[in-house]
């Protein structure tokens, strides 16, 4: 859970092995933040060519309970049409970010709605994986 204003954050981590949730709070160096499955999604809904370039602040957390925010650099690569297992079937911006540290992700964010259905992490990288909506259904 987190909750930021344009100057500082506020975190609770629990951990996913189980223990004590974790809080962090403090200033954030860059003044601001973007969730990293917020930035693409909002990117969708600008108009946007292929190879457009953009970035956007984003909190990383740190050692010792501190966090920074560093700028991540997005580049729209291409638009697609995304089928899934789960029924998704929509047109996709198809957007890749590089966060200051190298690490390199994929984002397919429909072009209709600000979602993201699937997402590349760390493409090449040691933690390279793929993950798709594995469920989804129209609200009435």
């Amino acid at each position: 859970m987190a909750q930021n204003t344009k100057n500082s954050y506020d975190w609770v981590r629990t951990p996913i092995g189980g223990g004590d949730p974790i809080r962090i709070t403090g200033e954030l160096a860059n003044k601001g933040s973007v969730d990293i499955m917020f930035s693409p999604t909002l990117a969708s809904l600008m108009p946007m060519e292929i190879g457009a370039k953009f970035k956007l602040p984003q909190a990383y957390p740190r050692k010792g309970g501190r966090v920074s925010s560093e700028f991540d650099e997005y580049t729209v690569l291409r638009k697609e049409h995304l089928e899934l297992d789960s029924g998704v079937s929509c047109d996709c911006w198809v957007i890749e970010s590089k966060t200051w540290g190298g690490t390199v992700s994929h984002f397919w964010v429909s072009r209709e709605a600000p979602f993201v259905y699937r997402r590349h992490r760390d493409v090449g990288g040691r933690r390279d994986f793929v993950s798709n909506v594995t469920s989804y259904r129209v609200l009435d």
